[in-house]
């Protein structure tokens, strides 16, 4: 499989797994009988949240870095992007707990978005 990522990145599929994982585990332990989609939904919405909260985290954190121009001598610092398939983990926070909010609706109300977006699409 092809992945690729700037900076940070690679925390979007590793935090994706781990709180999936996480959740396995955890329900498997306290014997909870639960539906795979509920742990798939509430598990996209923890990664999102913690990719959001990482993002911040990052943008105020300098790198420490900085290019010196040879003829000026002016240091213009580095900036680090933190992209999953160029997308900012910012915007994977929003994604996951869309989507994490979406597979919790249908994991509840199986019908209820193939209708709405079929209705969507007729018009």
């Amino acid at each position: 499989m092809f992945f690729t990522w700037s900076g940070k990145g690679y925390m979007v599929p590793l935090s994706a797994a781990l709180s999936t994982i996480g959740l396995m585990v955890l329900t498997s332990q306290l014997g909870i009988q639960i539906d795979d989609q509920l742990i798939s939904a509430t598990a996209a919405v923890l990664s999102g949240l913690f990719l959001w909260k990482l993002h911040f985290r990052l943008v105020h954190q300098r790198s420490g870095l900085s290019i010196v121009d040879d003829e000026t001598g002016d240091a213009t610092p580095v900036i680090v992007k933190h992209d999953f398939y160029w997308i900012p983990l910012k915007y994977w926070g929003f994604i996951f707990v869309i989507g994490g909010i979406a597979t919790a609706i249908d994991a509840q109300y199986p019908l209820f978005l193939g209708s709405l977006m079929t209705d969507l699409v007729a018009g």
